[in-house]
């Protein structure tokens, strides 16, 4: 646990340096699943860097590349905490920043965030915009990953619309990319989708287990905890063992606590919820 940093005092003479320790600090915090200290840090460092601007202006890129670190951090944690208008918020200011920035490559990757965020929080249409935005510019400037990024988004959509074959088609468009890039976790994601897109669909039993075993590995393979209890998740729901079920669920709850991120851990509360109620087991239900 990294100790608390109190308000900051920046000299004039080292006051960017200053601000990027603070930043540091906050990013240490985040790290270590601390995201409301982090939070707080972030909120220092942030009035430091107002100070910095109303002093001097800040439309260099050396501040303003800070600017957009410091709201990328605070994104991440609201993303974590699930509080999705506070994260709302932190995206759009990194869209204006990447533009002022002229930093199409960080644009992007804020466009397909934005577009995962509108889809959470139910605006499918807003999403799909961003989607296809997002694609557009990574086309554009040769991003692979975020195109393939962009493409896994757009299946969603399909998959919302009941396009289940069109999703999967799209799905497979980006799992080819991201095994082009070497990007495990966005494997692991593409496989996870045609696992449960293949759950819904009535997809033979044995090609979906495969799919979320292999997201399993992936995820497992990077490192990616919050990736990892996705999959764990998607392993509960292809199972056909109740016993099975309720120890990938809970496997994937100890994860998604340990690393503080409130949203998996309603999710898989609200699955284990449901299993249990289906067996009767009522009280067990109603704990979580």
């Amino acid at each position: 646990m990294v100790d608390k940093v109190r308000e900051p005092k920046i000299s004039k003479k080292k006051q960017v340096n200053e601000i990027e320790h603070l930043i540091k600090q906050a990013e240490k915090l985040k790290s270590s699943y601390e995201y409301q200290d982090a939070l707080g840090v972030y909120d220092n460092v942030l009035k430091a860097l107002d100070l910095q601007v109303a002093k001097n202006g800040g439309n260099e890129k050396r501040l303003l590349t800070l600017r957009f670190r410091i709201h990328d951090g605070r994104a991440q944690c609201f993303n974590l905490l699930a509080q999705a208008h506070q994260e709302n918020k932190e995206l759009i200011e990194m869209e204006k920043l990447s533009i002022q920035l002229v930093d199409p490559l960080r644009r992007v990757n804020v466009l397909n965030r934005l577009a995962e965020l509108n889809f959470i929080m139910g605006e499918s249409a807003e999403g799909e915009n961003l989607s296809r935005s997002a694609l557009e510019l990574a086309k554009e400037i040769g991003s692979r990953d975020e195109e393939a990024q962009s493409l896994m988004l757009l299946s969603q959509v399909q998959f919302q619309i009941g396009e289940t074959e069109e999703s999967d088609r799209i799905n497979r468009l980006a799992l080819a990319v991201f095994k082009e890039t070497g990007n495990l976790p966005g494997q692991s994601r593409c496989l996870r989708n045609l696992a449960f897109n293949g759950a819904r669909s009535g997809e033979q039993s044995k090609n979906v287990k495969l799919y979320a075993k292999q997201a399993l590995e992936l995820a497992h393979q990077a490192g990616d905890h919050r990736s990892e209890a996705d999959s764990f998740n998607v392993m509960g729901i292809v199972s056909s063992d109740v016993a099975l079920t309720r120890n990938y669920y809970k496997r994937a709850l100890d994860i998604f606590t340990t690393i503080g991120a409130v949203g998996g851990q309603m999710r898989i509360a609200n699955n284990l919820g449901i299993l249990f109620w289906r067996l009767g087991l009522y009280g067990q239900a109603n704990y979580y």
